[in-house]
C-alpha cells in the first residue's frame, strides 16, 4: 500500500533535476530546480494521480467509519434485546463509548486532511502554486502546514486511544516498562 503514493510521485521527480539556474537579482547561476521538457506533463499525472488517491482515501475512511458504526449500533440493538435488564445500561455506555471513538477518530483525520486536499485541488487549478512557480514561498508555507496538520492527526490519535482504550494503556505500559492506569 505504501508504494501506491510512491509510484505516484515518481513522474513529478523524474520531471526536475538539480541544475544551474539564473539569477537575475544577484547576476549570477545558482544551483536549483531545472525543470526537464516533459516536466509539465509529468507533473501533471502524479498531481493527478495524488488528488484522486486522496478523494478516494478521504471518503474510504468516511464510508468505512460510518459503516462500521452502523454494524456497531445494528450489533448493540441486538446484545441489548437478547441481554437481562442488569446488562443493558453497562452495554450502553460501552457502545456509546466506542462509536464516539470511532466517529472522533475519523473526524480528526477529516479535519486534519481537509487542507492538504484542498492544496492538491489548488495546485491543479492555479499552475503557478507549486515548488517553482510564482507562488512558491506561500506553497511551501501550506505544504509545511499540512504536514505538520499530518502530525496533529497522529499525536491527537495516540492520546485518543491512551485515553479511552485499557488494552492500548497495557500494551504501551508493558513495551515502555511502566503501569499506567
Amino acid at each position: 500500500m505504501v508504494l501506491v503514493p510512491l509510484l505516484a510521485t515518481t513522474p513529478a521527480f523524474v520531471g526536475f533535476r538539480i541544475g544551474l539556474t539564473f539569477d537575475p537579482s544577484s547576476n549570477s547561476s545558482m544551483l536549483g530546480l531545472v525543470a526537464e521538457t516533459s516536466s509539465g506533463l509529468l507533473e501533471t499525472i502524479s498531481l493527478l494521480t495524488n488528488v484522486f488517491i486522496q478523494f478516494l482515501t478521504y471518503f474510504l475512511v468516511m464510508g468505512f467509519a460510518s459503516g462500521l458504526i452502523k454494524v456497531f449500533l445494528k450489533n448493540s440493538e441486538w446484545r441489548k434485546s437478547t441481554s437481562t435488564a442488569s446488562q443493558n445500561s453497562s452495554l450502553t455506555s460501552r457502545d456509546t463509548r466506542l462509536v464516539k471513538v470511532i466517529a472522533l477518530i475519523s473526524a480528526v483525520f477529516v479535519v486534519c486532511s481537509t487542507p492538504a486536499v484542498l492544496g492538491s485541488v489548488a495546485m491543479m487549478l492555479v499552475r503557478e502554486f507549486s515548488v517553482t512557480g510564482r507562488y512558491k514561498n506561500l506553497f511551501v508555507a501550506s505544504f509545511s502546514t499540512f504536514f505538520l496538520l499530518e502530525s496533529v492527526n497522529a499525536t491527537v490519535n495516540f492520546f485518543i486511544y491512551l485515553n479511552t482504550s485499557s488494552k492500548f494503556k497495557v500494551e504501551l505500559g508493558s513495551m515502555i516498562g511502566l503501569k499506567l492506569k
